[in-house]
């Protein structure tokens, strides 16, 4: 019997949609890592070329098998719903762990990592691996494509009622930070910044620059009133620049 609605059993959540998409994409990948397997594993020997060749197609491989699991959670995430059933984040405790796993990659780029801070302690109710995950990618692209060199800064200041995170590299000119040129007019949006972004918003937070996208700007990431609870009922500060 044909339903008079068939409607309803076509519709899918946006979880089951990300399962659905996901899979798809990573059914010919798994083939591939299948066959990638046997020729390793294969004793006979191989020239030095053919040997880079096999590295290489494990490399891209990883890569996009990773970038396949970042698309399903940007699919979870593009609807805007807010984090639920969250826990308390210290923000504080957050930057200091995300100076821990950006150190290693800093000090191979030649760069130091510094925090700073301003306010007080500041607490959000959310998901501390989502948002950690988030910082260390926002981290990462600042490390890539500041100005070589110069250290990258963790901030955390307060503004009234709200708490801001800036993520930049100080170029040491009045204090300014920047993290990449032209994010507000025309820079090009990878989905691990897209992921990161929807990430801060289902926190209640807003990501951009501090400025119009300009060279010298910094990400920053606001986390409102309705997000953000302090512990003390400090002024008005920011720990950079205003």
């Amino acid at each position: 019997m044909i339903p008079s609605d068939p409607a309803p059993a076509l519709r899918m959540t946006r979880d089951e949609f990300a399962s659905l998409v996901t899979h798809e994409l990573r059914n010919p990948l798994n083939a591939m890592t299948g066959w990638l397997h046997l020729l390793s594993a294969d004793p006979a020997p191989r020239t030095e070329s053919a040997q880079r060749a096999l590295a290489g197609l494990r490399r891209a491989l990883d890569q996009q098998l990773a970038l396949i699991d970042t698309l399903g959670r940007v699919l979870r995430l593009i609807e805007g719903e807010r984090v639920r059933n969250g826990e308390p984040v210290e923000l504080g405790g957050l930057l200091e762990a995300c100076a821990e796993v950006l150190g290693p990659t800093a000090r191979s780029a030649g760069r130091e990592v510094r925090i700073e801070q301003a306010g007080g302690p500041s607490r959000i109710e959310g998901d501390r691996g989502a948002l950690l995950e988030a910082l260390r990618t926002l981290g990462t692209y600042a490390i890539r494509h500041g100005v070589p060199g110069a250290p990258l800064v963790l901030g955390l200041g307060v503004a009234g009622e709200a708490r801001v995170v800036r993520v930049g590299i100080d170029e040491g000119r009045d204090g300014g930070l920047s993290i990449w040129n032209g994010f507000g007019s025309g820079g090009r949006l990878s989905l691990d910044l897209l992921h990161a972004m929807l990430t801060a918003e289902a926190h209640g937070a807003r990501v951009g620059p501090s400025g119009e996208g300009r060279v010298g700007d910094v990400l920053l990431i606001r986390f409102d009133s309705g997000a953000a609870s302090a512990a003390d009922s400090a002024p008005a500060t920011d720990p950079l620049r205003a």
